[in-house]
């Protein structure tokens, strides 16, 4: 269930459409989740257009690329052996048009996963002008577990060539644009077996 304001709200109608028409046309194998277990990470100003996400179980996410002439839909599996606090997932989630026309110059797009640690999540530990809008959104799972969502491009003028993000009071902290799997680091110890 997504926490902290990031489910679906009541102006998200063509949103939620859009989802349920994608995911009925794209999906043969996965249950529809329930529109209470949706998260909403990014939402454009054109009307029923945004970035969501689920997770069907624990260990798999899905995201949804809702634009407005087009939609698609991955999932993915995370590790299976994670330490229950600060697990990271960094994915590259692609390049898009935001706006569907041709002249639009495409945006890449980052997102990470960060497993019970709560945000805000910011920039850190490698000074960024202009940093890039860190978009987040929290879901909670009936076990108690709690999944972060962030979703982010690259920063146009980078002054340090390996920024982190990091959660509030650096609880935990991990290279923005490395991709793969990670511990993050809490309290400066790595979560991962070495």
């Amino acid at each position: 269930m997504p926490v902290s304001g990031a489910g679906f709200t009541a102006r998200d109608g063509k949103l939620v459409e859009r989802f349920r028409e994608t995911l009925e046309s794209t999906s043969d194998t996965l249950d529809a989740p329930a529109i209470s277990d949706v998260a909403v990470v990014r939402r454009f100003p054109q009307l029923g257009t945004g970035d969501v996400v689920w997770m069907p179980d624990p260990n798999t996410y899905c995201h949804m690329k809702i634009r407005a002439s087009w939609a698609q839909q991955a999932c993915h599996a995370l590790a299976k052996w994670r330490m229950p606090q600060g697990y990271v997932h960094v994915g590259f989630l692609s390049t898009y048009n935001r706006d569907d026309s041709a002249v639009t110059p495409e945006i890449v797009l980052y997102g990470a996963i960060v497993e019970n640690v709560s945000g805000p999540f910011a920039f850190a530990g490698g000074a960024l002008e202009d940093a890039p809008p860190l978009q987040e959104a929290a879901m909670r799972f009936p076990s108690g577990s709690v999944f972060t969502f962030l979703t982010y491009g690259p920063p146009e003028n980078m002054i340090s060539s390996v920024p982190e993000i990091c959660g509030a009071g650096r609880t935990v902290c991990f290279k923005a644009f490395e991709l793969g799997d990670t511990g993050g680091f809490v309290t400066g110890e790595s979560l991962l077996p070495s």
